[in-house]
């Protein structure tokens, strides 16, 4: 093999190279944000169920009694209390009115001057001059 061709394989071998490295950190990147979709939600249930628990407890109410008013299971309403279980979202709903839980969500993780760059407004939107 000559010198010449020697030197494109090289060149060859240094693309593939930076590809795998490339989508390694892609996949890398992929797991990273799966793994935070997952921590987020299971911090979400867990938020809920300390706050139907306080809720629950403050207004003097037994798991029974709760249960009873919001149409489930005494057993249903210990798990989910104790992070066992996510309740549906009729039975989240049921549980906040009851209790008067009031539910807030946070974006996070989005500068807002990224977002105010990848806008860009409908051709129809725009100010016509």
């Amino acid at each position: 093999m000559s010198f010449m061709g020697t030197v494109g394989k090289a060149s060859e071998l240094r693309q593939m190279l930076e590809r795998v490295s490339k989508t390694e950190s892609e996949s890398e990147r992929a797991f990273g944000d799966a793994l935070d979709a997952a921590f987020a939600a299971k911090q979400q249930r867990i938020d809920f169920a300390l706050a139907v628990k306080t809720a629950r407890e403050a207004a003097g109410l037994s798991q029974r009694k709760l249960a009873k008013i919001v149409g489930m299971q005494q057993n249903d309403l210990s798990r989910l209390e104790k992070f066992k279980t996510n309740p549906t979202s009729d039975t989240q709903a049921k549980l906040r009115h009851a209790l008067g839980i009031r539910v807030t969500y946070e974006v996070t993780g989005i500068l807002a001057s990224e977002v105010a760059a990848a806008a860009k407004p409908k051709p129809e939107l725009q100010k016509t001059a």
